[in-house]
């Protein structure tokens, strides 16, 4: 049963999947409080922590457009017999230290029986650097874009 995976992550996945398909359902009357507080993501976690815990560290604040889905895969020997979780989130960080911030787009996916993994630029960084040198350590390509967006904003 695809729809009970998320209970296996606890309550807080299990109310962001259902958050998740009231919203994509166009149903009306939808507390979106639950889909912006970093507390709710508190069953995912990674090497640098739980992902509640990081957003706060790096002063993300979750934008519209939080999610969880469930999404069986398939398998060459049999139909569903595997799944994947995939939360996704809009956020906007600031960037310590420069005086702007960046928003971006926060994916983790996560098979049964693994870690979840970072799969946007901001998820790995998010997953991988302390807050403080989450930027810093960016390589040569990131680091022009991150230039590009200071020169722009210093306008």
């Amino acid at each position: 049963m695809p729809y009970a995976k998320p209970m296996e992550l606890g309550w807080r996945a299990c109310v962001l999947s259902l958050l998740s398909d009231e919203i994509n359902s166009k149903e009306t009357g939808v507390s979106r409080r639950f889909l912006h507080d970093p507390a709710s993501f508190d069953f995912l976690t990674t090497a640098q922590g739980r992902l509640r815990d990081l957003l706060r560290s790096g002063r993300c604040t979750i934008c519209d457009g939080a999610n969880m889905h469930y999404l069986l895969t398939v398998d060459e020997q049999e139909w569903g017999k595997d799944g994947l979780c995939r939360v996704q989130l809009s956020a906007d960080c600031d960037v310590q230290g420069t005086g702007y911030s960046i928003r971006d787009v926060i994916i983790f996916q996560k098979r049964e029986r693994q870690d979840w993994k970072p799969q946007s630029f901001l998820a790995k960084r998010i997953a991988s650097f302390a807050p403080e040198s989450r930027f810093d350590l960016a390589g040569p390509k990131d680091q022009g874009a991150f230039e590009a967006d200071r020169k722009v904003l210093a306008k």
